[in-house]
């Protein structure tokens, strides 16, 4: 049976999908896709961030009904001088959404060893009920 977090996570990639977002799967869900057994209840991204895709993002959250944890505005997202403060102020690795009706957690990297670009490269694409995974 499947659950209502998966159903949400998989409704959230294909939102993804539909609107372009330019994003790669990282973390846990990703060691699941390449058969590592491992409980998760997040999705780490990385992602594009651009001005452009930063902005679907924040739409498709608000759409979903995912919330910013911390208590800053979601649109500060936008804003590369504030993404650099939470990382060098804060010690901040992901800017967090999270669901008000199901345990999902969308991480979306701030600073990762990669970039989105470099990740892309080298990335696995997935078909899990029609809905391309990377």
């Amino acid at each position: 049976m499947k659950s209502k977090y998966s159903s949400d996570l998989l409704k959230l990639i294909e939102e993804f999908q539909i609107n372009n977002v330019k994003f790669i799967i990282c973390g846990g869900i990703a060691c699941v896709l390449h058969g590592v057994e491992r409980a998760t209840v997040d999705i780490d991204l990385s992602v594009e961030m651009k001005t452009k895709n930063l902005k679907k993002i924040i739409e498709i959250s608000k759409r979903t009904g995912l919330k910013p944890r911390i208590p800053e505005p979601v649109e500060n997202l936008l804003d590369e001088k504030i993404r650099k403060k939470w990382i060098n102020e804060k010690g901040a690795l992901t800017y967090t959404f999270i669901s008000e009706k199901t345990p999902l957690q969308v991480d979306i990297f701030l600073d990762y060893p990669k970039s989105y670009e470099e990740l892309l490269i080298d990335c696995d694409i997935f078909d899990i009920e029609g809905i391309k995974l990377q």
